[in-house]
């Protein structure tokens, strides 16, 4: 092992760790920003369902931020409610530097006017001038060429990608967190041309659901059929619906993952992929096993050999881990050598 590499892990653990501790911290060591009342925000730009990130201009924040909204169920903010967000805020504010690839997190919102219980998880774009796109968004304009506005990413552009969205889910999970929302369109880009994608450089979002792993699973809200139906999608059989029959383990985090490395393998939104299966009785869950499939069959020859086999590995789920240690440490090793490792095999291909 190379003495950068051994640098880069110790960096790597130190960063989980770093908010792993924010944990300890006390509860008001976070930042709430709340809207009061003639306080109107003006949205930028509103997301599109399934995507969640809205572009906003707030009288608290001289240039415009990235706002996440969660809406729960109960009408009322629960205690525990604010303590789950408050140490989620705590965990983004800290891992702002590092591998985790999220954006820069300012604090929450708290409308003081609305009649149900709503929260806002409040991201500095990297420039006022950059404005978001998601992965999902951009697999969606090549189905429709007319409307494609950015070029394809290369082989190694991919791997990159790859590599990167991998790389930091792996962080999330050494730092005690699971995200339960891995999906393309929870994969933003910043563009700062409107033709100009830097696929080098994604980010995490969608972390409305996202909890430390030895936390209970949130329960998800249906919005729209048509959105949660595209959330499925991405979910493990054990993790769909609106009150899904399983806790949320770093398992499922992966097989989602898995999914969206066939996205980039093939530069095809995965309800095209499956178009097929999605529309049969209980179609989503017959996903993983069309997943699988697919991956041998085919993946190789879209990103060869290393590339499937970290997609194949991914879509396993327990990467071959039936026991552990609180901490997940064999699990987490398996990711970086199963998962990350062969991923970063193809970084050189555009040097």
């Amino acid at each position: 092992m190379g003495i950068q590499q051994q640098r880069s892990q110790i960096l790597g653990l130190a960063d989980a760790f770093r908010v792993r501790l924010t944990n300890l911290l006390p509860d008001d060591k976070f930042t709430l920003l709340t809207i009061g009342k003639g306080l109107n925000p003006s949205v930028l730009l509103a997301p599109t369902p399934p995507e969640s990130l809205s572009v906003e201009k707030h009288p608290q924040w001289p240039t415009p931020i990235l706002v996440e909204w969660k809406v729960f169920e109960d009408p009322v903010f629960k205690d525990e409610d604010i303590k789950r967000i408050s140490r989620l805020v705590k965990a983004l504010q800290a891992a702002s530097t590092g591998h985790f690839r999220t954006p820069k997190c300012l604090g929450y919102l708290l409308p003081s006017t609305e009649s149900h219980a709503k929260c806002g998880l409040v991201f500095q774009a990297p420039s006022e001038e950059s404005m978001p796109v998601t992965l999902y968004t951009l697999l969606r304009e090549q189905q429709a060429q007319a409307g494609r506005k950015v070029n394809i990413p290369t082989l190694g552009e991919r791997f990159r990608l790859a590599f990167e969205i991998a790389q930091a889910l792996m962080r999330w999970h050494l730092a005690g967190w699971v995200h339960q929302g891995i999906a393309s369109f929870n994969v933003v880009f910043f563009k700062t041309s409107p033709n100009t994608v830097d696929y080098s450089r994604p980010y995490l979002v969608g972390f409305d659901y996202s909890r430390e792993n030895d936390a209970s699973s949130t329960r998800r809200r249906c919005d729209q059929a048509e959105s949660e139906a595209i959330r499925d999608l991405y979910q493990h059989p054990e993790r769909q619906g609106a009150a899904p029959p399983k806790k949320h383990q770093r398992k499922h985090d992966l097989y989602a993952l898995g999914l969206v490395l066939i996205e980039i393998g093939r530069w095809t939104q995965l309800g095209d992929i499956f178009r097929n299966i999605i529309s049969k009785k209980g179609g989503p869950s017959l996903v993983p096993d069309a997943a699988r499939k697919l991956t041998e069959r085919v993946l190789s020859h879209n990103m060869g050999t290393a590339y499937r086999d970290a997609t194949a590995a991914s879509l396993l789920g327990d990467l071959g881990v039936k026991e552990d240690d609180e901490y997940g440490t064999r699990f987490i090793a398996n990711f970086e050598s199963q998962v990350v490792h062969r991923l970063e095999v193809g970084l050189k291909l555009d040097e």
